[in-house]
């Protein structure tokens, strides 16, 4: 007997939501409406300070063969607490920007679009994640999926979206964690088709 559908919540465009998780409850985060970047930080439920660390998940998965800059399997945690955190499960995006950890906040659209007070997802997450009951100053490390990013002339370049209404990724959490989805408030470029959208989360329970 396999997974079975539980429940499904909506992220609304340009917010973010969080919620908590257990060790092998799998879940997708679906684009519903559309290309829609989302960006995932995960944390320990028990202990809060164990986070995702992007450079390490890049780096193991390559070493286990597993992975590389865009795509990766297993999501491991930050040192000195580094464990497996979230597997994947099901990519049907398949190319993510899991290697950098950063997030849009407010200096970005202020240096970039010279629009401070623009939504980002850096402030939109820590609400979120401190409504959990959570007492962060500083969003942990986020995993960027659906991010279409490159490197050419070793300048970091950004490209649309590859993915499209439907697509999803399936995430296994290998423990109790506290999970922070903002759908991505970017409208001043291509990186939600200059749309946000939201993004559905559909949850699933383990065989019994």
């Amino acid at each position: 007997m396999g997974f079975t559908h539980s429940h499904s919540e909506v992220v609304p465009a340009s917010t973010a939501r969080a919620y908590q998780v257990a060790a092998h409850q799998r879940f997708r985060i679906v684009a519903h409406e559309g290309a829609q970047v989302c960006d995932a930080a995960f944390v320990g439920a028990d202990n809060h300070s164990v986070t995702y660390s992007s450079d390490l998940s890049v780096l193991f998965n390559q070493l286990e063969g597993t992975g590389d800059i865009h795509s990766l399997e297993t999501l491991y945690s930050r040192p000195p607490d580094t464990e497996p955190m979230v597997r994947v499960t099901e990519d049907t995006i398949g190319h993510h920007f899991p290697w950098a950890g950063g997030m849009c906040c407010s200096y970005l659209y202020e240096i970039r679009d010279d629009e401070p007070s623009h939504e980002n997802c850096a402030d939109n997450l820590l609400t979120a994640l401190n409504e959990r009951g959570l007492s962060l100053e500083k969003v942990p490390e986020v995993f960027n999926i659906g991010m279409h990013v490159t490197v050419e002339d070793d300048q970091i370049q950004y490209l649309p979206p590859e993915f499209g209404r439907g697509d999803y990724i399936e995430l296994e959490p290998q423990i109790d964690l506290i999970v922070g989805i903002s759908s991505c408030p970017n409208d001043t470029t291509i990186m939600n088709e200059s749309e946000p959208k939201s993004l559905e989360i559909q949850f699933e329970d383990p065989p019994r």
